[in-house]
């Protein structure tokens, strides 16, 4: 529970998690987060609560990175009144040859609503909020809780 009151005290969580963070991963650093686009707020779009799957119940995103090898990931715990549990949606791992890469993407709630796939032009109509996972100035992506296959589903929205 250290690493979730530190959370807490540093602001990086609204509200507390009832566990750890996912075994192997932590928290990015404070050089690790040094952007010049996020200069004023350097932790910003690094974390979202919202009720991904409406089930009425806040859940968790946060931008974490490996504490075994150069590597950082999207995860979002999902809270549940029956069984809560870390997902990983996406890693990037950058290999032995990059061992100090800071935070390359960034995160943000994405409002229900249609998205259109870039890759193939396909129409998506979401019901809950989702995630906006994407490189400052780069590559973005949603994902959506799918709940007839109850997991997420990512949409390239741009390369």
């Amino acid at each position: 529970m250290l690493t979730v009151s530190l959370l807490i005290s540093a602001g990086l969580l609204a509200t507390p998690l009832p566990g750890e963070l996912p075994d192997g991963w932590r928290v990015p650093s404070d050089t690790e987060l040094a952007d010049p686009m996020f200069s004023d707020a350097p932790a910003a779009l690094t974390r979202v609560v919202a009720d991904f799957n409406g089930d009425s119940v806040e859940d968790i995103a946060l931008l974490l990175k490996s504490t075994r090898d150069s590597a950082e990931a999207l995860w979002v715990y999902m809270s549940s009144l029956e069984q809560s549990k870390w997902l990983l949606l996406n890693q990037i791992s950058w290999g032995p040859e990059h061992p100090d890469v800071d935070l390359s993407m960034r995160v943000d709630k994405a409002e229900p609503g249609s998205y259109e796939c870039s890759s193939t032009g396909q129409r998506f109509n979401f019901s809950n909020s989702g995630l906006e996972y994407f490189r400052p100035g780069s590559s973005s992506s949603m994902f959506f809780w799918n709940d007839a296959k109850g997991e997420f589903q990512q949409v390239w929205v741009s390369d």
